[in-house]
């Protein structure tokens, strides 16, 4: 079981996989200490940088904490890239996704003494399920 705010790499690997699938992009995730968890790349340069977060609950409206939202802005200027923040909910076991040079609406909050913005989940986009367009093989087919 995956709790919040405990780091899991397979598990953000898997996620940053997802990402990477939906944007059609290759993705690499970056080693524990870095300030952002993964990037997506095509052949010529980095597009994304992504920060994910894992929630135990749901909620009508997801957090995004000003000390990393703000890191991976500033760092998507040096590289010319996308500020991703990504919420994997456990509950649904959906992941939501939103750039952060979008223009969205939010309002002032702290979660965990934490300093940050609210914002309502209608101006997220749902990150689609990996599944492979092949269906599955048969027995038969194995032979």
């Amino acid at each position: 079981m995956i709790k919040q705010g405990v780091v899991d790499p397979v598990f953000e690997e898997f996620i940053a996989s997802k990402c990477a699938e939906w944007a059609n992009l290759k993705y690499q995730v970056t080693p524990e200490l870095t300030r952002y968890d993964f990037s997506l790349n095509d052949d010529r340069d980095i597009r994304v940088l992504g920060e994910i977060k894992t929630r135990t609950e749901w909620f009508p409206d997801w957090f995004i904490e000003d000390k990393k939202s703000g890191w991976v802005l500033e760092a998507c200027k040096l590289f010319k890239c996308s500020p991703w923040y990504i919420i994997h909910c456990l509950p649904n076991q959906t992941t939501y996704q939103i750039n952060l040079h979008a223009n969205f609406p939010y309002r002032r909050g702290t979660m965990h003494k934490e300093p940050g913005m609210f914002v309502d989940l209608r101006h997220w986009k749902i990150v689609g399920d990996c599944e492979s367009p092949l269906t599955r093989m048969s027995p038969l087919d194995w032979k």
